[in-house]
């Protein structure tokens, strides 16, 4: 439409009305609202059967050997209840009767008075909150002519409602009584009286039919508009191996690459980097599959292609029932060079030591040897930690949800992961290590103060034709828009190091 943003006016007036609505709703009208309807004002007549002769000759004994006028007797139910958008608490009610300041509400019955009343159904409300102190009675005025049931201040949740039931006599006028009235104060708030419709009202009919007619307007000016998908976009379909520490980061990348690129696809296969390298090898398609992991490929790899991507704190993490909080590097280096068997000896409870370690071609655990250990650990036969109800000396897991798990369930257990990776989830307890006195985090190796840390690397089998969905999404993760992700997931991007020297993997 020549450039007219037709579609940015619909928004803003969509919003204006939209925001008058809400202003007008909840902060000048109020949000807490008490309404009350009558449900049951019925005369008593006459003695409809015998069963109910006795009780019916009961209620018309007035207490002092005569009997009420039947004629002038009535049954009132009336509901009260919270009918707006927030809870009434009881010091919202701001009824001013310094003799019952107990009471926060009155019924009154005009020209009749009362002569019995009880609650007669309650819907999240507990009974006891009409006990003999909590201010419920009834009494009679004479000039002017009132019957009056008090009610106490009951705190009502949205929807919460109870039910009173007052048998009144006529004391004076003729024809239909005049309805009950429910006379209350409410801070920030107000009476009504409701209705058992629940239609909504023609104000709110008309504010959604024009809102909703706006949003249609929004949505084919939107269809009408709609342009090809942006030119760094590749359709088809990619598969994403590799390290289970990266995993969470590249997935939501790749979501948000789907979002925008429709006609991409992502098949996920995070088991491990030494897995997510063989799968790149044995691909018969180097264009339909891209790894990730921690770590240098090694020689192992020759035809694969490494590119860094970012660079990942990893921690050090115990059982919290080792009793420690803090580790130097060379108590680490004692630990899995099996030096040091019990906590006692780092200055930690008497507990044995269980070190939790990676399985061999684990990117972390090269990670580990190379940045903490020297290349100098003690070798350990294989034992799975998987299913181990009491730590031994040592057992490995393949992945960092399993080092988690691990360590978290096995007493004495030291381990490392990730560092994003190893915050309390899903009801695990671990406690996450200093090293030398220093936090793990992305600003602590951004500053070059942590020691464990590793680059995050992108590999391939040699470079991906320049139009496939691997080349189009291996630079939105090296060098494009998935920074923003990256960093979520406490990633440092080797394009905000001052030293780019420093983002390569650990040699």
């Amino acid at each position: 439409m020549n450039g007219f943003p037709i579609e940015t006016v619909l928004a803003v007036i969509g919003i204006a009305v939209s925001g008058a609505a809400f202003v007008r709703e909840f902060v000048l009208v109020g949000r807490k609202k008490l309404g009350y309807r009558v449900q049951m004002d019925v005369p008593i007549t006459e003695m409809t059967s015998a069963a109910t002769a006795g009780a019916l000759e009961n209620l018309l004994a007035n207490g002092e050997g005569g009997t009420w006028d039947r004629t002038k007797l009535s049954v009132v139910l009336v509901r009260i209840e919270n009918s707006g958008s927030l809870a009434i608490e009881a010091d919202d009610y701001t009824l001013s009767d310094p003799a019952r300041p107990k009471v926060g509400a009155h019924l009154n019955f005009e020209d009749r008075e009362v002569i019995g009343c009880a609650i007669a159904e309650t819907e999240g409300v507990p009974l006891d909150n009409f006990g003999e102190d909590s201010g419920m009675g009834r009494r009679n005025r004479v000039s002017p002519n009132f019957g009056i049931v008090d009610l106490p201040k009951i705190a009502l949740n949205r929807r919460q409602h109870y039910k009173v039931l007052a048998v009144l006599h006529r004391t004076a006028g003729t024809g239909e009584p005049a309805e009950p009235e429910l006379v209350c104060t409410l801070r920030n708030g107000q009476i009504e009286k409701t209705t058992s419709n629940d239609r909504p009202s023609a104000k709110l009919l008309a504010l959604t039919s024009f809102l909703a007619v706006v949003v249609v307007a929004q949505g084919v000016l939107a269809i009408n508009t709609r342009t090809a998908p942006p030119v760094d976009c590749a359709s088809g379909s990619l598969r994403v191996v590799g390290s289970t520490a990266i995993a969470p980061a590249i997935g939501k990348a790749a979501d948000l690459y789907a979002a925008t690129c429709t006609e991409a696809a992502f098949h996920r296969e995070f088991t491990g980097t030494e897995d997510g390298l063989i799968a790149v090898t044995r691909s018969a398609d180097p264009g339909s599959i891209l790894a990730f992991g921690d770590g240098l490929k090694g020689e192992s790899y020759p035809e694969l292609r490494e590119q860094p991507i970012a660079v990942s704190s990893f921690s050090m993490i115990t059982h919290p029932g080792t009793g420690v909080s803090d580790l130097t590097v060379a108590q680490v280096r004692a630990l899995f060079r099996g030096t040091v068997t019990n906590w006692k000896e780092l200055g930690g409870n008497d507990v044995p030591v269980v070190l939790v370690d990676r399985v061999a071609g684990s990117g972390t655990r090269r990670a580990l040897e190379s940045r903490l250990l020297e290349q100098n650990r003690r070798i350990f036969p294989y034992v799975s930690c998987v299913g181990m109800a009491r730590g031994g000396p040592q057992c490995e897991v393949k992945t960092t949800e399993e080092m988690v798990d691990a360590v978290a369930r096995l007493a004495g257990a030291v381990g490392y992961a990730e560092t994003y990776a190893v915050r309390p989830q899903g009801g695990s307890e671990v406690r996450r290590l200093a090293l030398d006195g220093v936090t793990p985090g992305p600003e602590a190796v951004r500053a070059g103060r942590y020691p464990f840390w590793g680059v995050e690397n992108l590999y391939t089998r040699g470079a991906p034709p320049g139009e496939s969905l691997a080349a189009r999404f291996a630079d939105y993760v090296v060098v494009g828009k998935a920074k923003t992700v990256l960093q979520e997931f406490g990633l440092v991007t080797c394009q905000e190091l001052s030293d780019p020297s420093s983002c390569r993997p650990p040699g």
